[in-house]
């Protein structure tokens, strides 16, 4: 959810802050700009989950110590999920919205029409993370390579079709 709202502001946030003509400006490539912006929302994405993962087990193990008498969180694939399949997933949700926010106009349109593509695949996802911690570690590492597949071909289809002439026209 964090890589989806700061993917609706990558585009069109700069066009609602009227900051999008330096941007376009910059002698930089269409594809270094488009991974700009796809990077600028999937770090802090990332450095988000996994500090909350961390905080999670922590919290989880300190809670659970009367009744468990161990530390029982991270488990293997509570791990693989965290550190190989979720990023993986934020990649996918980037890939798709900041297309979107390319075409929007506003942050609240990029926001709204990211809703309705990506929700529905978070959901998915979700649903079937929590299956996932009780699969098989391999399962879950083959899990994560689809994903990232998915994620890196989105990545590279959009990064091919991003032109700087589309964005200044859909402002």
């Amino acid at each position: 959810m964090v890589s989806a709202v700061l993917a609706a502001d990558a585009f069109a946030g700069e066009k609602e802050r009227r900051t999008l003509e330096g941007l376009l400006y910059l002698p930089i490539t269409d594809r270094d700009l488009f991974l700009a912006k796809v990077l600028g929302a999937f770090v802090p994405a990332l450095a988000i989950t996994w500090v909350g993962a961390f905080v999670y087990a922590l919290l989880t193990n300190i809670i659970g110590w009367p009744v468990m008498h161990r530390i029982f969180v991270p488990f293997t694939q509570w791990l693989l999920v965290i550190g190989w399949v979720a990023p993986a997933v934020a990649m996918l949700s980037l890939g798709l919205l900041v297309i979107v926010s390319s075409r929007a106009r506003t942050t609240q349109e990029a926001n709204q029409l990211g809703g309705a593509v990506i929700l529905p695949l978070i959901f998915l996802i979700a649903g079937q993370a929590s299956a996932l911690m009780l699969a098989p570690p391999l399962v879950v590492v083959v899990v994560g390579f689809i994903v990232w597949g998915l994620a890196l071909l989105l990545l590279v289809i959009n990064g091919r079709r991003f032109t700087r002439d589309r964005l200044a026209t859909s402002s």
